[in-house]
């Protein structure tokens, strides 16, 4: 899936619904449905944002984030599948969630790197205000690839797999973040990491 075009080996079909952040479940998302900025500009945890729409279940998808805002210590991009408990814990600290913290340069996983059942990895900590960070999920591959301004990152994830899964954001001080679901340009990953 690119956007709302679903790809298949066979077929080809568009969505009737697009998708956007749901407001539903999340607090302070715009009126388009693409920005979300918490109105509580404290630092803090679990605010966080989900689409309206999971994934198809087969095909590849790609989403962008833009990063509007100097770095939150909390802000995580990513996908969790439908049976995430609840909003009380970060992404990345259960088996039904994966993302990649977008601090910046920290010494703590708590803040960069790749999470997935509490587990953390080194990963890109680099962030900057503006920075576009791709997200690449392979079904078939049950992969999550990251880029950041058309560059590759990584594959920190190839055990991504849930009933529904959809894409999620977590932001922290006064920053915001807009999405960009209906891109056509998904990027592609290099043949030595498929």
């Amino acid at each position: 899936c690119v956007g709302r075009f679903v790809t298949h080996e066979r077929k080809a079909f568009v969505r009737k619904s697009k998708m956007v952040f749901d407001p539903s479940r999340a607090r302070d998302v715009s009126s388009d449905g693409l920005t979300v900025s918490p109105s509580t500009k404290s630092c803090s945890r679990l605010k966080w944002a989900s689409t309206n729409l999971p994934f198809s279940k087969r095909g590849v998808h790609y989403f962008e984030i833009t990063l509007n805002h100097s770095n939150g210590c909390y802000d995580s991009v990513g996908v969790f599948d439908k049976s995430y408990p609840d909003q009380n814990r970060r992404l990345g600290e259960n088996n039904t969630s994966w993302a990649v913290r977008c601090y910046g340069s920290h010494s703590s996983l708590e803040h960069y790197g790749a999470m997935h059942a509490g587990q953390g990895q080194n990963f890109h900590k680099n962030w900057a205000p503006g920075d576009c960070i791709g997200v690449l999920f392979n079904v078939r591959n049950k992969s999550l690839s990251y880029f950041v301004n058309d560059t590759y990152l990584g594959t920190p994830f190839t055990n991504v797999q849930g009933s529904e899964l959809y894409p999620c954001i977590e932001l922290c001080h006064t920053g915001s973040m807009t999405a960009n679901f209906n891109t056509r340009k998904a990027p592609r990953v290099p043949r030595t990491e498929q």
